[in-house]
């Protein structure tokens, strides 16, 4: 063992340090230095009242450039006085070395305590919607565009059915042409919500990035809300227009077709597709004939997008002649006297004297002619020469005898 006063080597069956000569201490974990610094306490204590009392100065300056700790190896020399002085160096700077630990627990202590809350803001901030929201609109106004996407995604997660930062975060994948990902995220946006205008506006912008026209036109076919076909207006190409309504018509008609927005016009008479089997439209169409009519059309722009396909139905039943006038009416005469039918525009009349019906093959009206002698039956009708259709046939009994 080692003598606790001046740290020489005792051997085990010794009592008493060969070099000190005090007595060896037999409590292993007494120490003696505790009884000697309370000693040191005590004494210095009363040394202060001491002075107190006399008005002596209580401190003096410490000298740093002494070394301590020679001096406390001296202290515990054997047979040593310690001069006061000595003693009262010592305290302070033990008294100095132990408010420096004590700084330094307290600054540990708050340390912590600003890595919990820093800890617990940043954890809150973490699941918390609106922040990271307005972290990412800041980074987007600042052209930080990764760190706003990352905001946006992580707002997503704690929001999943937020149609706005849906539609905020498709506009940014667009910015970057990650042209998946915006679509993506309209095309969700749109699940939400059909009625979102700025949705089908992000969708339609990918599609025309991506030169997808045939996409663009279908959208068309999707949507109901008259308000939003408006809305997408700058996207979408207007149908033709018709100048003539279908329906049934007993005239010859002329149909027309125009593009508001000055786009090719494409169109069938068969019912097919007019965007796959169309022909190029170049002038009217005129219906004269007793049939029904069909059109269907379509305008494509200069990109290839199309607007909706549309149809007109026209039924032509083009009206007879009416009933032959006839003058004068039958009778019986005793003059001479001449028989005039009116023939309209286009048409022809035809008559028999027989009571047979006349046809195209009787005799053509080409004037007044008078009453045969006796008694006959006039027959008369009114043939359009367009249309071949004729009139009701006029029949009356004229009866003549010279006087």
């Amino acid at each position: 063992m080692k003598c606790i006063y001046c740290g020489a080597t005792i051997d085990d069956d010794r009592l008493y340090c060969p070099e000190c000569k005090r007595e060896v201490q037999l409590v292993p974990d007494y120490n003696i230095m505790d009884d000697e610094y309370l000693k040191q306490l005590m004494e210095e204590e009363a040394g202060r009242k001491d002075r107190a009392a006399s008005g002596e100065s209580e401190d003096e300056p410490i000298d740093f450039t002494r070394d301590t700790d020679k001096e406390d190896e001296q202290e515990y020399e054997p047979n040593r006085s310690k001069p006061a002085h000595k003693v009262k160096k010592k305290k302070k700077s033990q008294k100095k070395k132990l408010i420096i630990i004590a700084v330094l627990v307290i600054l540990a202590v708050v340390a912590m305590v600003c890595a919990a809350i820093l800890y617990k803001i940043n954890r809150d901030n973490y699941n918390s919607f609106d922040y990271q929201v307005s972290k990412a609109e800041a980074a987007a106004e600042a052209g930080d565009t990764d760190s706003a996407i990352s905001y946006y995604e992580r707002a997503l997660k704690l929001d999943k059915n937020n149609l706005e930062v849906r539609i905020d975060l498709g506009n940014l994948y667009m910015s970057i042409e990650d042209w998946d990902s915006a679509l993506l995220m309209f095309e969700e946006a749109i699940n939400l919500d059909d009625s979102s205008v700025d949705a089908y506006i992000g969708l339609l912008s990918v599609y025309e990035a991506q030169g997808d026209y045939d996409k663009i036109s279908g959208i068309r076919d999707e949507i109901d809300d008259i308000t939003i076909l408006n809305a997408l207006s700058d996207y979408l190409v207007d149908a033709p227009e018709f100048s003539l309504e279908g329906g049934t018509y007993d005239e010859a008609i002329v149909v027309a077709l125009t593009s508001s927005d000055d786009c090719i016009i494409y169109y069938t008479t068969d019912g097919t597709d007019p965007v796959t089997y169309g022909k190029k439209y170049t002038s009217s169409f005129t219906y004269d004939s007793d049939g029904t009519y069909y059109i269907y059309a379509v305008c494509i722009n200069e990109n290839g997008v199309c607007s909706e396909t549309v149809s007109e139905k026209y039924v032509i039943d083009l009206a007879a002649p009416g009933t032959p006038v006839v003058s004068p009416e039958g009778g019986n005469y005793v003059t001479e006297t001449e028989i005039t039918i009116s023939v309209p525009d286009g048409c022809t009349a035809y008559y028999t004297w027989d009571g047979t019906d006349p046809n195209v093959s009787s005799t053509e009206y080409t004037g007044p002619f008078t009453i045969p002698v006796g008694s006959n039956v006039l027959s008369v009708i009114i043939v359009d020469n367009t249309t071949e259709k004729m009139s009701s046939i006029y029949r009356s009994n004229y009866t003549y005898y010279e006087q």
